[in-house]
């Protein structure tokens, strides 16, 4: 649903949704090994229901018939899914399932490689790239470094096209 996030870090994946008071309430933790082919099908049964009317999906993990969503995306397609995460199987999903890569804590010559894995994960599965976005927040891979010219530019050069600043990183 609009709204929530699902964070994939090495140890556990949670779904979480922002609360009013700001932090993240936690909606349920697993073993990747588990939750991976899980937050997969919920990727694709999200798009069934913004897609049909009514939406009948049949996975291991996710299923429902005949089900209505009344309250659909504007943009055609559905909201787009920026994949989060710096591993290869991170990438291996963008480039299956995503329209944007958000990795967290990786260098420029990391970013390059995991974009080579979204590239041939793509082309493997006839998908195409076209308008698949990467953002890169480069305070999380060195604190201080999003004012570091050099390095921003070394992302750009590995393909990122979306700079994430901080409003702390600005100063006063």
């Amino acid at each position: 649903p609009p709204g929530w996030i699902a964070h994939v870090a090495p140890a556990s994946t949670t779904a979480s949704r922002p609360s009013r008071n700001g932090k993240k309430a936690s909606l349920a933790t697993a073993e990747p090994a588990s939750v991976r082919p899980a937050f997969c099908a919920l990727i694709d049964a999200m798009r069934a229901l913004w897609r049909d009317d009514p939406a009948t999906f049949r996975g291991d993990f996710v299923r429902f018939e005949r089900v209505f969503c009344d309250t659909k995306p504007v943009q055609p397609g559905g909201i787009p899914f920026y994949i989060g995460g710096s591993s290869e199987a991170a990438a291996r999903r963008a480039g299956l399932r995503g329209e944007g890569f958000y990795p967290y804590v990786i260098s420029p010559d990391d970013l390059a490689a995991r974009l080579a894995t979204i590239r041939a994960t793509a082309a493997a599965a006839g998908r195409s790239l076209e308008g698949f976005s990467v953002t890169v927040w480069p305070a999380s891979w060195r604190h201080g470094a999003t004012w570091d010219l050099g390095l921003v530019r070394a992302y750009r050069d590995a393909g990122a096209d979306r700079l994430i600043i901080a409003a702390y990183e600005a100063g006063d």
